[in-house]
């Protein structure tokens, strides 16, 4: 990619559950608390035609996947991109609080990439362990009994999103919220 004069910033983060429940779900509150994702790669590749048809394939292929419990398409192992994709490409880390930075770009549309990151959550569930029989000598009655049982849960989120930067704009600023996919 040849140098310009725009910045792309962003910040990395998650809102996927953890504890209660619902451990593990990406959250639907708005004023939930977010993660910030450290350390994370993130790329960048300027959109062409090529790129396009990739991700129209990589989505295609990730449908197949669902239709293959019902049909007979079979999901594809892999999909190679053209190496000229990757000559093209920046790449950055996030620090410590999600922060990503790409300088020097150039007017025109974009993709900014995440590869899927697995979360590690946890919860805790009432269970039933059991019951048992009180009485006062007239009435007697079954009670259940409850324990807290914790669990582990592993969630895959990804970010991918086109981005546009203009001709004259300086700084282009992005929330850059990973979500679960849902298969």
């Amino acid at each position: 990619m040849l140098p310009g004069d725009s910045t792309l910033r962003g910040v990395l983060y998650h809102k996927v559950r953890n504890g209660g429940k619902y451990a593990g779900e990406d959250t639907t509150i708005t004023l939930a608390p977010s993660t910030f994702l450290s350390g994370v790669k993130v790329y960048l590749y300027p959109v062409t035609a090529h790129l396009v048809e990739l991700n129209r394939l990589e989505e295609s292929n990730r449908n197949r996947f669902t239709l293959a419990l019902i049909s007979e398409k079979k999901q594809l192992k892999k999909i190679i991109p053209d190496q000229r994709l990757y000559k093209y490409s920046r790449m950055t880390k996030t620090d410590g609080h999600g922060r990503y930075v790409f300088k020097n770009i150039k007017p025109g549309k974009y993709y900014l990439y995440v590869p899927p990151q697995d979360i590690h959550s946890s919860g805790t569930e009432a269970v039933r362990s059991g019951t048992s029989v009180v009485s006062d000598g007239i009435y007697s009655a079954e009670v259940a009994h409850y324990q807290n049982q914790n669990y582990r849960v592993k969630t895959m989120v990804e970010y991918a999103e086109y981005v546009d930067i203009d001709s004259g704009q300086n700084e282009v600023t992005l929330e850059s919220r990973m979500r679960h996919r849902k298969r």
